[in-house]
């Protein structure tokens, strides 16, 4: 009985740990509705993405707030490691803006570190998104689901990927202005070692008693 009641505490103890889940979040740019009183926050872009976006003709790195600027893309890179491994769920929340008659065609992006062919991506206008002409002055906020990114078909889902990684870039392109973004990250503890090590003991015990 004493193993059996002990087992249960460690058990109880361990699922107690994983419904206790964190939620971690990082915000790059201020959630100022594009404000440059306090000047443009700079992006902050991966190595690879600078180098994607300085490869291709006409475009230029933005940075955060710069409503009256276009062909300019903005990488932002999150990077997480600490948690990888340990993220059950995740959200990305953001603002953004047309700043011209050719933002129509834009497009924002999921990626690693400016791999153009590994990514989630949807036109700004898609029905999921802001479904709307995207014209100069237009604006649009959300929150997306990492679990269920919006495609034309299946949804994506990027949770294993953020595990796998410890890093995301999210990527607007050119004639868009972004005003912040914020990575919401549903982290559950790592069980500590004290417990683990009690389940071994407890289940030591229950074969030796058997």
């Amino acid at each position: 009985m004493n193993i059996l009641k002990s087992m249960l505490i460690v058990l109880t103890t361990l699922f107690s740990q994983i419904l206790n889940a964190t939620i971690i979040t990082y915000t790059l740019g201020v959630d100022d509705h594009f404000s440059t009183a306090n000047g443009a926050e700079l992006a902050s872009p991966s190595a690879g993405c600078s180098v994607n976006i300085q490869n291709n003709p006409g475009q230029t790195i933005g940075n955060f707030d710069r409503t009256d600027q276009v062909n300019r893309t903005i990488c932002n890179l999150f990077s997480f490691s600490e948690h990888a491994g340990n993220i059950v769920g995740a959200e990305l929340t953001f603002r953004i803006r047309s700043n011209g008659s050719n933002s129509s065609n834009d497009t924002i992006s999921l990626e690693r570190n400016g791999d153009i062919n590994d990514r989630w991506s949807s036109l700004i206008t898609a029905p999921a998104l802001a479904n709307s002409n995207w014209v100069l002055g237009t604006q649009y906020a959300a929150t997306l689901d990492l679990s269920a990114l919006p495609t034309n078909t299946t949804p994506i889902n990027l949770i294993s990927s953020l595990n796998t990684y410890g890093f995301i870039e999210f990527r607007v392109q050119d004639d868009t202005a972004l005003d912040f973004v914020t990575l919401s990250l549903n982290v559950v503890p790592v069980p500590s070692a004290f417990y683990l090590f009690g389940l071994g003991l407890v289940g030591i015990g229950w074969k030796k008693r058997k």
